[in-house]
């Protein structure tokens, strides 16, 4: 399904209306919510950077793994930089307003602080497909260029994800009812089978 809103391009894939249908059904729907109203905080913190700076998005895409923006990479590092920083500094400045007011309680204003909070760093870790992964190969490129510093980037993304691996098995086989650092493990590897494909 797919729509324009002042002439940009919204699609959403099958994938994405299936797996948020799932989980609002599930026991923790409000999380999978809190989670998602964190997601879009995120997404339109890159799309004001965006439009500040005059970059023009080719289309916004809700995909399995959640909310993706394409765009052409601007040829001024500085932008790029900025609009690769803005959508994890929203989330940040989500979590510094809420929290200190509502970090006590058990709300959902309360759960989209933490939430938030979790969002910017984990899309800051230098991982291949996250914001900060793509930071990162971007300055790397600029000193060893591209081709060695897709291999640099997709080195340290494995290990970045080998330890959370290790670390979602654990929690998972000492409790089972606890996948909330298997799902983050699942997001990341999609984040970067995603922006591997659409490098190809």
């Amino acid at each position: 399904m797919s729509l324009k809103i002042f002439n940009l391009k919204i699609e959403i894939k099958f994938l994405f209306a299936a797996a948020l249908a799932f989980a609002l059904f599930s026991k923790d729907g409000a999380l999978v919510l809190c989670g998602f109203f964190s997601s879009l905080l995120h997404e339109l913190g890159h799309l004001a950077a965006m439009r500040a700076l005059g970059d023009v998005p080719e289309s916004v895409v809700f995909v399995a793994c959640g909310i993706r923006i394409d765009k052409r990479e601007n040829p001024i590092i500085l932008r790029e930089i900025i609009i690769l920083l803005a959508g994890p500094l929203v989330n940040l400045t989500v979590f510094c307003i809420l929290y200190p007011v509502f970090g006590g309680g058990a709300g959902k204003l309360s759960l989209i602080a933490v939430y938030n909070l979790a969002l910017g760093v984990f899309n800051l870790l230098p991982v291949s497909g996250l914001d900060g992964g793509r930071l990162f190969e971007l300055l790397v490129s600029q000193i060893a260029g591209e081709k060695t510093a897709g291999i640099i980037c997709a080195a340290v993304s494995v290990i970045f994800l080998l330890p959370l691996a290790a670390g979602a098995f654990f929690v998972f086989f000492k409790n089972p009812g606890n996948t909330t650092l298997l799902v983050t493990l699942v997001f990341m590897l999609a984040a970067l089978l995603d922006g591997k494909f659409r490098k190809a």
